[in-house]
């Protein structure tokens, strides 16, 4: 409803959607959850004419730290 508002302002073009569950993620499926719902967002959000040209996860993978063996999702992931 908020990016709906700015339709009708001037000098404001939404071109984008970004969300950032954090970093260190050590698990794809929060990932995976956000992605299907921005990108259901987003594709809502064409529908009504915004010119998206840019979807954005933000965050990053865990990496383990002082040689302690964490489970983390693989980059190829």
């Amino acid at each position: 409803a908020m990016l709906r508002d700015t339709k009708s302002l001037t000098g404001l073009e939404i071109v984008g959607v970004h969300i950032h569950l954090g970093s260190q993620m050590t698990s794809l499926d929060p990932l995976r959850n956000a992605g299907d719902r921005l990108v259901a967002l987003a594709q809502e959000l064409m529908a009504d004419g915004f010119p998206l040209q840019h979807i954005d996860l933000g965050g990053g993978l865990g990496i383990p730290y002082d040689g302690k063996s964490d489970t983390v999702p693989d980059i190829n992931d």
